[in-house]
């Protein structure tokens, strides 16, 4: 075996790994704002702005992490147990202007090669915003990118 700085090759690889396990993909950090924890200081700055709309009189029943449910628990024809899956959505307020449901979604963004700009958002991330428009119908969501 290799070693490097008096570790063996395997130990380095389970350093490496153990350094690379907290890494977040988007490199965003946690932020405590108004006793509320938010996943990103954009997510943070747009509840600042919401609470100034509300204030304003925009909008009404401003209210953070609203949790939609896209999947009961349930078992499958085989006995499969399948657990309750949940969407959370960063925001949810009623818009005085379009007299219906907001739910809003916070993303950061990323150039193109083609020079347009898209969201950041997990690999994941679409299957379960579909799921919740589909089963939601009631709702608007909307995507904010800063």
């Amino acid at each position: 075996m290799d070693y490097y700085d008096g570790m063996t090759t395997a130990a380095f690889l389970d350093v490496q790994a153990a350094q690379r396990k907290g890494k977040k993909r988007q490199n965003s950090h946690k932020v405590v704002l108004d006793n509320i924890e938010f996943d990103s200081q954009i997510e943070a700055a747009r509840w600042q702005e919401l609470c100034l709309l509300q204030r304003a009189g925009d909008i009404q029943q401003l209210r953070p992490h609203p949790e939609f449910t896209i999947q009961e628990k349930h078992r499958d024809a085989f006995g499969k147990p399948f657990r309750e899956r949940a969407y959370t959505a960063d925001f949810i307020y009623w818009s005085v202007e379009h007299s219906r449901w907001i739910v809003e979604e916070v993303k950061g963004r990323r150039r193109t090669k083609a020079g347009n700009f898209v969201p950041l958002v997990s690999r994941d991330f679409y299957v379960r915003w579909d799921r919740a428009r589909d089963l939601y119908p009631a709702y608007e969501f909307v995507i904010v990118m800063r």
